[in-house]
């Protein structure tokens, strides 16, 4: 007899899924395929092993086995919980096993014994990669797949080669090899990795001859991984489908590189999916990834993958009108992806109608780099980096530059992020010529939705934050900053620069949906060209509040100003507008800030310590309405270069304290006032001053309009 080194030499094992040896750990020993003991040894004389064998303290043993026997191991920790169940082992020196050069020549060969084993060196031929090992089952009727099961070209009935490790298999195992037509290899491999649900490694190039491909219907679960450079799957010729998933299972794809595909999966047949994963993955040089929908999916999720260089009629390089319970786009790279249509969008998730808004969504679409989209038609379409509809999202730190539609720019949507979401977190994007105005209604980030989650039957947008974005242009093609359509809303802190449109900043419903509680804070506007607003106020309701604002640009002319409010298609009067704190300065501005209402009231207007400098222009300060602002106050506003301080001034409504046109006060009254509502200790200047009279008058009891008393003695 021969005893010779175990395969593993001197093996060591450690507690499954940690990396602690597995102290005092059992091998039991059988014959391959039984329960019936095997014998194995300490050393290469034969000292006898005992049964099972106990793991000493580092989790190691001395294992020979016996030449001439093929084993079956099993492993248990010291509780008799099997870590492990391997069948098919022979030593390093069994004479049991037959080397062939490729599955061809085993093929020719039929084994004698369920002990007979057999190793390719190669699949095509020896050192090509596709080498494996093999056992002999003269009972199985296995189908001969290509790959892990292998039946003799002489076997009429049962008798097959098993691969030892079914479990651990790539695709050269099946054939491929790089070669024009893998198509038969691959389909051999997927099918099965689907079949046994197990991790298939491309470990080669693999090309897919399009014209002879049939898109393969996963029905199973399908795990590809790629481990190097070569880990690629490139269809030649016309570019064609990959797969369609059909059932409620897995799509995983890790470190695989795609070229000249039509569209990578489709989910068109999925029902109540399970996770879509691409982490590592690229894909080039093709036309989409996928641009169908799907009734559930439980996970979507993209990982450090990139996506470049597409072409074609596709609308979408992801275009999934899908349900999702949730979505993450983290550090992906979408460049180079043109349309021939006049549509291109590289990531639109979700469904559009109301009915499904709370079926949709909970996106996170994070780090991610999106550069020269577009599209080449010349009629209406959108084109978009991010696009999602649906229940909640978070959408940060994106890097979104030179969105185009060529012919068509102010024709539909082009929008670097458009969203339909009920909650809404746009913060931290930094977005460069991503968008255009097509009028009013454009922005390079365009929040779309209706009033509140009871009204309307228009897909919702409400608790929405824009926060912290960088938003720039780097031309004079009409583009828009931010616009909103949401209640309850907060933009805040963002900067944008350098835009010719017709508002940087805008809150605006299209079809006269009323507003509440929108507080826009702390945000730049500078070096923009505009004809409406830098802030442009659109709609009616409750509590919206500008204030902290730094605005700087140039307006063009007639209608252009600091902040206005409109009230088109508005039937429902505001309580509570706040215009406070703002900077205001530029040239060529109609008003510096306009309440310029047509059909609603306002109650409670306040525009307060607003600093307002204009450098040319004739232009006007501060204009309010005669009859629609019932009650306000404009107080301590300092203005300069303006021609006109006020116009329309509601002095039976508002009261107009402290403001000031070129370090002069603009409020100086004839006599005491007879109206308004007045605190204790306000005052006013006389608009007469002479010898012997008095500077103002001073409120000395609150009211309506209170106590007056004459103050400053002026000398004779």
């Amino acid at each position: 007899m021969a005893y010779s080194l175990s395969p593993w030499l001197k093996p060591r094992f450690f507690i499954t899924g940690t990396n602690r040896p597995l102290a005092g750990g059992l091998m039991y020993t059988y014959k391959a395929g039984t329960t019936d003991p095997a014998k194995t040894y300490s050393d290469d004389s034969g000292t006898e092993n005992t049964n099972p064998i106990v793991l000493d303290s580092d989790g190691q043993c001395d294992l020979y086995l016996d030449d001439a026997v093929s084993y079956r191991i099993i492993l248990k920790n010291s509780a008799g919980v099997t870590q492990f169940d391997k069948d098919r082992i022979a030593s390093l020196g069994s004479t049991q096993v037959q080397s062939f050069n490729s599955i061809a020549a085993l093929r020719l060969r039929i084994g004698t014994t369920i002990a007979n084993a057999a190793k390719t060196l190669g699949y095509y031929a020896a050192g090509d990669g596709g080498g494996n090992s093999f056992y002999w089952d003269s009972t199985s009727t296995a189908t001969d797949n290509a790959g892990t099961v292998i039946k003799p070209t002489a076997a009429s009935g049962a008798g097959r080669w098993l691969a030892v490790d079914s479990i651990n298999v790539n695709t050269s195992q099946f054939g491929c090899a790089g070669a024009i037509n893998d198509n038969s290899a691959f389909g051999y491999a997927i099918v099965y990795a689907q079949s046994a649900n197990i991790k298939l490694t491309i470990d080669k190039p693999i090309v897919i001859l399009g014209s002879a491909w049939t898109p393969i219907t996963l029905t199973n679960h399908l795990s590809l991984t790629g481990v190097n450079a070569n880990s690629t799957i490139t269809v030649s010729g016309t570019q064609v489908d990959l797969f369609v998933l059909a059932a409620t299972k897995d799509f995983k794809i890790n470190g695989v590189i795609f070229s000249n595909i039509a569209t990578l999966f489709s989910t068109s047949g999925a029902s109540n999916y399970g996770t879509i994963e691409l982490n590592k993955v690229k894909v080039s040089n093709s036309k989409s990834v996928c641009v169908t929908g799907a009734s559930d999916i439980t996970l979507f999720k993209l990982k450090d993958c990139i996506f470049d260089t597409f072409t074609g009629s596709a609308y979408y390089v992801f275009g999934m009108s899908a349900y999702f319970k949730s979505a993450v786009v983290e550090g992906c790279r979408f460049t180079n992806l043109n349309s021939t249509t006049s549509s291109m969008t590289a990531l639109c998730l979700g469904r559009t109608q109301l009915v499904d808004q709370l079926l949709t969504g909970n996106y996170i679409i994070t780090d991610n780099y999106f550069y020269n989209i577009t599209a080449d038609g010349n009629t209406a379409g959108e084109v978009h980096a991010i696009q999602l509809y649906g229940d909640t999202a978070v959408i940060s730190n994106n890097i979104i530059k030179s969105l185009d539609r060529i012919n068509g720019r102010q024709l539909g949507g082009v929008e670097g992020i458009y969203t339909k979401t009920i909650n809404t977190t746009i913060t931290g994007n930094v977005l460069v010529n991503a968008g255009f105005a097509e009028g009013n209604k454009g922005a390079q980030i365009n929040v779309k939705g209706a009033q509140s989650i009871s009204v309307g039957t228009k897909p919702l947008g409400i608790n929405t934050v824009v926060s912290n974005n960088a938003i720039y242009a780097t031309d004079t093609e009409q583009r828009n900053g931010i616009r909103v359509s949401s209640d309850y809303t907060i933009i805040s802190n963002n900067i944008v620069s350098n835009h010719t449109g017709s508002n940087p900043i805008g809150v605006a419903w299209s079809d006269g949906e009323n507003a509440e509680n929108i507080l826009i804070t702390g945000n730049v506007v500078t070096k923009c060209m505009f004809s409406v607003g830098m802030i442009w106020i659109n709609v009616t309701g409750k509590c919206i509040v500008v204030t902290n604002n730094l605005l700087s640009g140039i307006g063009t002319g007639s209608n252009a100003n600091g902040v206005v409010m409109l009230d088109a298609e508005r039937t429902t009067n505001t309580n509570n507008l706040i215009i406070n704190n703002n900077v205001i300065e530029g040239g060529n501005l109609d008003v510096g800030i306009y309440i310029a209402l047509a059909s609603t009231n306002v109650l409670n207007a306040t525009i307060k310590d607003n600093k307002i400098t204009i450098d040319s222009g004739n232009t006007t300060g501060i204009r309010t309405h005669l009859s629609r602002i019932l009650s306000g106050e404009v107080v301590n506003n300092i203005m300069k270069g303006v021609t006109v301080p006020y116009s329309n001034k509601a002095i039976d409504t508002m009261r107009f304290v402290g403001n000031t046109n070129n370090y002069a006060s603009v409020d100086a009254y004839a006599a005491a006032p007879t109206t308004g509502t007045w605190a204790r200790g306000e005052y006013v200047y006389n608009s007469a001053p002479a010898a012997s009279g008095n500077v103002g008058w001073i409120c000395v009891t609150a009211g309506t309009p209170g106590t007056w008393k004459t103050w400053g003695t002026i000398g004779a």
